[in-house]
């Protein structure tokens, strides 16, 4: 698959589609994200290159939103995450009404695994 149709297919590449079909220029765009125009200009065409990545998730950072269910607010992704994935806040109605309702929510992230034993570690050397 070529790059052009990989990125078309990307989260981010949406999120950007969906700014330009509300009438934002590429002007307006380059600048909620930091980039210049050119630089959106060559994403769009799936000519940016190598660091892709990175305006990708400046591009998700900027854009991605969720319809929070508790009240009924756009949030990003993060805060999604930082709310349902802490330990439940007993003794704080609020927080704990709130944190309910994260756990039911379909945009809920999935929790991190454990991290296994020796994982970011070096691996030992075996002697010659």
């Amino acid at each position: 698959m070529s790059h052009a149709l990989n990125h078309a297919l990307t989260r981010a590449r949406q999120l950007l589609d969906e700014q330009i079909k509300a009438g934002k220029t590429q002007t307006a765009l380059a600048a909620e994200i930091g980039y210049s125009r050119p630089a959106i200009s060559q994403y769009l065409a799936g000519d940016y290159g190598a660091a892709v990545r990175k305006i990708e998730a400046a591009i998700v950072r900027r854009y991605d939103r969720r319809l929070c269910p508790d009240d009924g607010q756009e949030k990003p992704p993060e805060h999604c995450a930082r709310i349902a994935l802490r330990p439940r806040p007993y003794g704080f109605p609020d927080a704990e009404t709130l944190w309910l309702t994260c756990q039911t929510c379909p945009h809920k992230p999935a929790a991190p695994g454990p991290v296994p034993p020796g994982a970011g570690r070096p691996a030992a050397r075996s002697a010659p």
